[in-house]
């Protein structure tokens, strides 16, 4: 990409005849700064690109950790409820077992008395 800086004060008919001795004097051919300075906005724009594509994966790559740390705490959620269940279940039994052995002293002591 050339970049052709012309001076701002030429009116359009100036640019377009070159042959007046005024304009001829102050339009230039592409130099080599024009040309530094056209790399020098490739330079800059390949600097946006990149920084935009870096942003871009910054992006996704925080998107991606969200979606993690939202997957494991999905899972120490059933975790912690699996073992609450548990929990439950085992007070459960032991209520159950502990009902048992009432009931089966009961039984012996009533046992032990009609005898």
């Amino acid at each position: 990409m050339i970049t052709f800086f012309l001076p701002l004060h030429f009116t359009k008919t100036e640019l377009t005849r070159p042959n007046s001795a005024d304009s001829s004097q102050h339009y230039h051919a592409p130099s080599n700064q024009s040309s530094s300075a056209s790399l020098s906005i490739e330079e800059r724009l390949k600097r946006v690109r990149a920084a935009e594509q870096l942003k871009q994966q910054q992006r996704y790559a925080a998107y991606v950790e969200a979606q993690q740390q939202a997957e494991m705490a999905r899972m120490r959620q059933q975790e912690e409820r699996k073992r609450r269940i548990e929990e439950m279940r085992q007070k459960e039994q032991m209520r159950r077992l502990s009902a048992l052995e009432r009931r089966a002293a009961l039984e012996l002591s009533n046992q032990v008395g009609f005898s």
